[in-house]
């Protein structure tokens, strides 16, 4: 999935991410709030200044991720790579 398809499914309500893919996509300044990204794979993702509010990360993969003052407030983070 690219950025633009993740972004516009997110604006349109759609909260369920779990399994998602996405490689070398700049996040940076977003905000993401009650979504699931359980086993999500996150790979070479600028997350800098981010805000994922209640996102569920478990088990997610951030391989190469910038996570640069991100607010993580009550994200699950349980076997985060």
């Amino acid at each position: 999935m690219d950025k633009e398809e993740f972004l516009r499914r997110y604006n349109e309500g759609d909260r369920d991410f779990s399994g998602i893919e996405l490689r070398d996509v700049d996040l940076s300044n977003v905000r993401l709030y009650e979504i699931n990204l359980y086993k999500a794979k996150l790979i070479n993702v600028n997350l800098n200044y981010a805000h994922l509010c209640n996102v569920d990360l478990s088990k997610a993969d951030l391989s190469g991720s910038s996570l640069y003052w991100t607010n993580l407030n009550s994200a699950k983070l349980t076997n985060v790579n």
